[in-house]
């Protein structure tokens, strides 16, 4: 899993306990990202995490995944700080048969989004103030 804008760590988390073998974290702020290790820590779990504090917007796939891809990713972007970034060129990272899933602010859908969904590329879920754009690869 690729866990991008990660935050406290908790989707992660979550993705472990239903399975995944390895989360790949990615946190610029580093004293958010020092509480996700602790919590990692703290569940025993810190040897399924990988951390890197820095920007999700600025990775590069090579230095993630060394060639393999993902099987989940999710991004919650600070929305309410930014702009909400373009992040299509992050299905390319998806193994055959993977899942993105983005949370975006439901009054202010990105436009790359809304065409996403009319041509049937994604789908989105509302959920009151925020909605799940979700992209199977």
């Amino acid at each position: 899993m690729l866990d991008l804008f990660a935050g406290s760590g908790i989707m992660g988390i979550e993705a472990l306990s239903r399975g995944a073998s390895h989360v790949v974290a990615v946190e610029m702020a580093h004293s958010q990202a020092r509480l996700l290790l602790q919590g990692y820590k703290a569940l025993s779990l810190e040897s399924k995490l990988t951390l890197y504090e820095k920007n999700a917007l600025a990775l590069e796939r090579e230095e993630l995944c060394a060639g393999s891809g993902f099987d989940l990713i999710y991004a919650d972007p600070p929305f309410k700080d930014m702009d909400y970034p373009d992040l299509r060129p992050f299905w390319q990272w998806l193994n055959p048969g993977g899942v993105a899933v983005f949370e975006a602010p439901s009054r202010n859908l990105p436009a790359w989004m809304n065409e996403a969904a009319d041509m049937g590329t994604v789908q989105i879920r509302r959920y009151g103030e925020s909605s799940l754009v979700i992209y199977r690869g």
